[in-house]
């Protein structure tokens, strides 16, 4: 087969076959998705900010850029065709590893046979993709293993941007490199860990110091311009309704009034001290409750510190006598170890998240079959390295995905006939908002508890709209509820004026049942 045939192949091949396995693991129906992801797109495309309020929580106000053409879909297509499509996306991943490992392998044992580049990159790329959060997330909205695509490729193309080429060249495929890491941090801001890093490891990418200036110029100005594209006009929505670019978040530094000063992080994932950050890879390879709110196990990080550390031990030494031909382009894999060793130190220590680390967790295999390879051309120690990854991957427990049998359509809600002009109250935290979209447009909806309130501390802008809203309401008002919560007594109730009343009306889903419960105002 041709190298053009080859590569088409490893395209299409893993589009198919991870589509394929969408379908075969089932329908995946994320606390995310049926919290924000759904219904960001459907008040975007519906100009519902300002008519609802925080229906989705401290998420609705998350860019809903990539979640427009998935719930295009999921209103349109069949579920299947749906995940089939979502997870053809996500597999691009693993295609995008394997590009990288041929550019890796070709760089650090250039006299070896094709096949081999081919079988270890393969390699990587399916140790990559057998990942806990790349797993969870397969065939969903959530983006994390979308936003890896922007960041496997802005790596991809620094390390294709050496000597080989052009100046113009270089620097071209470090502008595009710029471009792809930008848009995605202005579709999901969590990526602005990976450029952070990417930034701090190009220098070690170029031969010259004097090449390094214009290439930082080019990758920041670049970056910049992605982020504008995909996020600016976003960030200029929430700064024209909310005072703050990235409202709610870091409003201990943007002061809108909507809300309280806070940064609005999660506290409860970061390592608490650096001992708890120096033990932090062990504690994910031992089911202890890090980085995700459910139980899981992984042990790739591990690997990837110990080969790091391994590298930086013997290989200064050691490599040129293992290579009778003279030592192999090491820049490239310096590069890649840079770029890591950042995002690991900076993603833990901002968010320590499992999955904000699903573009770090696709490529640290991939990184230690590098590394073993320098350390030893006659095969020996990437032999091991591979042994040591298939115990892992026997190893690895991920979280349970919230999946069910496939249907027809992806979300199925038949909500009762109400007046166009009712007010529905959801109380508390969990993930409702999906059903709005089939509400009559006209019927506004408001979350007065939940994530955004909770953290809020005193009343912001926000609350006070809400309550302001609520008491003031002529029309009929409901609380949406699970069918089996009991509307019991609440102080909301009384800061409203208003009690729980009868008859309870069902909302039927294919995910929960639930019910509307007339509030009335209290004489």
């Amino acid at each position: 087969m041709s190298p053009a045939l080859s590569h088409a192949a490893l395209w299409i091949g893993s589009a198919l076959f991870f589509g394929s396995l969408s379908l075969v693991v089932g329908m995946n129906v994320t606390w995310d998705t049926r919290n924000y992801h759904f219904y960001n797109a459907y008040s975007l495309l519906h100009h519902r900010m300002g008519l609802d309020w925080a229906p989705a929580q401290l998420q609705n106000f998350l860019n809903p850029g990539l979640d427009v053409l998935p719930y295009w879909m999921m209103r349109h297509w069949p579920a299947p065709l749906t995940g089939f499509f979502l997870g053809a996306v996500q597999g691009l991943n693993f295609a995008l590893i394997t590009e990288t490992g041929l550019s890796l392998w070709q760089r650090i044992w250039p006299e070896s046979e094709v096949w081999k580049w081919w079988g270890l990159s393969l390699a990587g790329a399916a140790f990559g993709c057998y990942g806990p959060g790349f797993l969870v997330e397969l065939g969903s909205l959530s983006q994390d293993n979308v936003i890896s695509l922007f960041v496997l490729g802005a790596l991809w193309l620094v390390i294709l941007a050496d000597d080989r080429q052009t100046t113009a060249g270089r620097l071209g495929s470090i502008a595009l490199a710029g471009l792809l890491i930008g848009l995605g941090t202005g579709f999901k801001l969590t990526t602005a860990l990976y450029a952070v890093a990417l930034f701090f490891a190009l220098p070690f990418r170029l031969g010259s110091g004097r090449a390094r200036l214009p290439a930082l110029a080019l990758l920041t100005v670049f970056g910049s311009l992605g982020l504008a594209i995909s996020g600016g006009w976003w960030m200029m929505l929430l700064q024209q309704k909310f005072g703050s670019p990235l409202f709610p978040y870091f409003n201990h530094i943007f002061q809108s009034e909507w809300v309280p000063p806070l940064d609005f992080r999660d506290p409860a994932w970061p390592p608490a001290s650096f001992w708890q950050g120096v033990i932090f890879p062990w504690k994910m390879a031992s089911l202890a409750a890090t980085g995700c709110e459910q139980v899981y196990r992984e042990g790739r990080y591990l690997l990837g510190i110990a080969a790091l550390l391994g590298a930086m031990v013997f290989l200064p030494g050691g490599a040129g006598k293992a290579w009778a031909g003279g030592r192999p382009d090491l820049r490239a894999v310096l590069f890649l170890g840079v770029f890591s060793v950042v995002a690991w130190v900076t993603g833990i220590t901002l968010y320590g998240y499992m999955r904000y680390m699903v573009p770090l967790e696709l490529i640290v295999p991939l990184l230690v079959l590098v590394i073993a390879g320098i350390g030893g051309r006659a095969g020996g120690l990437v032999v091991g390295a591979i042994v040591l990854l298939g115990l892992n991957a026997v190893w690895l427990r991920p979280p349970a995905a919230e999946r069910i049998a496939w249907q027809n359509r992806y979300f199925q809600v038949t909500p009762p006939q109400l007046s166009p002009d009712s007010l529905v109250v959801i109380m508390g935290g969990e993930p409702r908002a999906y059903v709005i979209p089939y509400f009559d447009p006209a019927i506004r909806f408001v979350r007065p508890e939940g994530s955004l309130m909770q953290k809020a501390g005193a009343p912001g802008q926000m609350e006070t709209t809400i309550l302001d809203i609520v008491r003031s309401h002529r029309g009929p008002v409901y609380v949406l509820m699970a069918d089996h919560s009991a509307a019991g007594p609440s102080p909301f109730w009384d800061a409203v004026g208003r009690t729980p009343g009868e008859p309870a009306l069902p909302v039927a889903t294919n995910i929960e049942t639930l019910k509307l419960i007339p509030l009335l105002p209290v004489r």
